[in-house]
């Protein structure tokens, strides 16, 4: 999942949607969803006592981040595909249709930042 990332940074994925990559990414990899719903990708990871690892695959609603001297909004869902190993609460995530980009691009990110709204990790199988 993650080298289906790194290979199509810069470009759309499917319809420019945040989950299209996530989708697109799972299939590439042969992974499955455990269901019909678009917003479960495998089995829920809790943050709290296991690291998030790359091809982890976040879900946000309504999410708000404090990071230095910006605040990051995520909109009432949004999707994101892990690409380096937590360090620190930090990593990078691949993501698109986000700040109006329809095209793969990548962010580092923080769970320590979180201050408002819900994540859900999922570790796809």
């Amino acid at each position: 999942m993650v080298e289906f990332c790194k290979r199509n940074k810069g470009r759309k994925v499917g319809d420019g949607q945040c989950w299209a990559l996530a989708n697109e990414a799972m299939k590439a990899a042969r992974k499955s969803r455990p269901g019909w719903d678009l917003r479960v990708w495998g089995k829920v990871v809790n943050p709290a006592r296991e690291q998030i690892r790359p091809g982890d695959i976040l879900e946000f609603e309504h999410a708000r981040f404090r990071e230095k001297s910006i605040t990051v909004i995520t909109g009432s869902h949004h999707t994101a595909v892990v690409m380096t190993p937590e360090r620190n609460g930090m990593f990078t995530v691949a993501e698109q249709n986000f700040s109006g980009n329809k095209r793969v691009g990548f962010r580092k990110m923080s769970l320590k930042t979180q201050v408002a709204g819900k994540m859900t990790v999922y570790r796809p199988k």
